[in-house]
């Protein structure tokens, strides 16, 4: 509510970068009917890959046992398929070779959500061959990536 009493959109498109993933995803789960659209380069949706579970547990506040027993609400790719049904829209690069936030297990199965709701349509994940979790430029200056964003944007700041 800050943001938008300081003129911000009342729908705004996020862009999360590794862990960053982590905390778009969640907070859209939290507020679907709020989010535009989310946008991640090598995002983290799964918080037992990266950043494992002793590390996420401090951050949601919680022990290693609770994080583990609450996986359900907490963990963002269990909830996936809650994103997909809200038809919030999603825009993703990922390298291929990722070894600290592996796309199989974060990206893609975000993907594979979004196709069991039957809505690839609002999904795209980039594969970029061959990178890993790096400052390659090619994560940085995709057009594509941009282009989404901006879009998002206008239509969250055009929102009701």
């Amino acid at each position: 509510q800050y943001m938008i009493d300081q003129g911000y959109a009342k729908k705004p498109a996020l862009l999360g970068r590794s862990r960053g993933g982590l905390w778009v995803s969640s907070w859209a789960l939290e507020h679907p009917e709020r989010a535009a659209g989310i946008a991640g380069i090598y995002p983290v949706f799964d918080f037992m890959t990266y950043p494992g579970v002793k590390r996420a547990s401090i951050s949601y506040g919680v022990s290693e046992e609770e994080l583990l027993s609450q996986q359900e609400r907490l963990n963002p790719v269990k909830r996936a398929s809650e994103l997909a049904d809200a038809k919030v829209p999603v825009f993703i690069i990922h390298g291929t070779d990722d070894k600290v936030v592996p796309i199989e297990t974060n990206s893609l199965m975000l993907r594979e959500a979004y196709k069991s709701q039957e809505v690839p349509e609002l999904i795209k994940v980039i594969e970029a061959e061959g990178q890993g979790h790096s400052f390659w430029t090619g994560f940085f200056h995709c057009q594509e990536m941009v282009d989404f964003l901006i879009n998002t944007a206008r239509q969250g700041a055009s929102a009701e």
